[in-house]
């Protein structure tokens, strides 16, 4: 989770390159290690194996005998992985090009779930409320209060005018858009369909994984003649495992980073985007109130209630640094930024920095090698004892 959390922070379009250029170089390593389990009998001194198309069908079958059914189970795995990645990457951002905008029309109770993205009524000052990919709606709000220049606003007020807020209809501060709630639904509905398409993956390379290591212990072939090849071989096979395992790891955060929501980010109330979550015994960071429903922060683990994430404005955002002519803008900081600044704090504190870290070294070293030294100990208690105890009597003779 913190990793996906990580990723989803970093431009959508670099993590995709990013990704889609480490996945294309695990996927060649893990071909080369696979063909190379096949040749590697020529660097032991063996005639080089036959890549004829009668040889390859005429060695499938042999499944003790050669390794061609291994190279067709990565040319099968690569395919179905790779189907299976794409249409999670599809089927999981959610289509909101059917929720109409009705603008304000609509409302219903603060207990039903809450949108995460989208809807004019949700943004707040310099407001961005970013959805999943081109799907997604965008809003970007200027003023300084979510319903419509408050109650009593210009031409309208309570009971005047019809309405609350400047002449349009308007919700209140604790109530959500229907199309919110509707958007909502169908981005969990993608969620559930991504979830078992990702599963789809965990049993391909599971299945895949499991053929190999029964094909690893059942093989044969020349190993009972030559050694040196089963060494060879039996590496390959392991490597090819931990490929595998690697492999599916970087498909599940890729289709997770690609179908990430980007939530709700208002600098002025909060630096970082906030998410809706259906939490338990929660309490809102802005008024203190226990809230069931609440907008989190993925990052610092804000948490805010629906009311006041609909209240949000300069007079009541959290998230930005105060000076004498009000509020100052923040620059999102780089790690190698967050790093260099730590570092200039322990400057002055170098010798015990260096202290700590010592003995968080020596702590992890006597950890890692405590459990050898026990052992031999007890060992060494076993053989000792052995050693004092006599022999049994030898049995009587007949």
């Amino acid at each position: 989770d913190s990793i996906d959390a990580m990723l989803s922070g970093r431009e959508r379009s670099r993590v995709k390159r990013n990704g889609m250029l480490m996945l294309l170089l695990l996927v060649t390593l893990d071909g080369a290690c696979v063909v190379f389990i096949r040749e590697s009998l020529a660097f032991v001194g063996l005639p080089r194996p036959q890549w004829t198309l009668s040889a390859l069908l005429a060695a499938l079958p042999s499944f003790s005998g050669d390794t061609v059914d291994v190279q067709l189970l990565f040319i099968l795995r690569v395919l179905t992985i790779s189907i299976l990645a794409w249409v999670a990457v599809r089927v999981g951002q959610a289509d909101l090009s059917s929720v109409k905008r009705k603008g304000d029309e609509g409302t219903v109770p603060i207990t039903e779930p809450l949108l995460i993205n989208a809807g004019p009524t949700a943004s707040g000052p310099s407001c961005t409320c970013n959805g999943s990919s081109s799907h997604g709606p965008s809003c970007n709000g200027s003023s300084s209060h979510q319903n419509g220049g408050g109650v009593g606003g210009s031409g309208a007020g309570v009971g005047g005018g019809g309405g609350v807020g400047g002449g349009a209809r308007k919700q209140a501060g604790h109530e959500v858009n229907t199309e919110h709630l509707e958007s909502f639904r169908l981005k969990q509905a993608a969620e559930q369909r991504k979830n078992v398409l990702i599963a789809a993956v965990f049993i391909a390379s599971t299945v895949s994984q499991c053929y190999v290591g029964i094909k690893c212990v059942s093989f044969v072939g020349v190993w009972p003649e030559h050694p040196e090849a089963m060494s060879v071989q039996g590496a390959l096979m392991g490597l090819s495992v931990l490929f595998i395992n690697i492999e599916a790891w970087l498909i599940k955060r890729l289709v997770n980073a690609l179908t990430k929501e980007e939530g709700f980010f208002v600098p002025e109330f909060h630096p970082h985007p906030l998410f809706f979550a259906d939490t338990l015994l929660h309490h809102c960071d802005m008024c203190r109130a226990k809230t069931k429903q609440s907008y989190r922060c993925q990052v610092c683990d804000f948490d805010v209630c629906p009311p006041c994430f609909n209240k949000k404005d300069k007079a009541t955002g959290e998230g930005m640094l105060r000076g004498d002519k009000g509020l100052k803008p923040m620059e999102t900081l780089k790690l190698s930024e967050y790093l260099k600044r730590g570092l200039k704090l322990a400057r002055p504190e170098i010798p015990l920095f260096l202290l700590a870290l010592c003995c968080v070294v020596g702590t992890a070293s006597i950890n890692l090698f405590l459990p050898n030294f026990q052992g031999k100990i007890l060992d060494h208690v076993i053989e000792g004892r052995a050693a004092c105890v006599p022999p049994p009597p030898p049995p009587p003779p007949p």
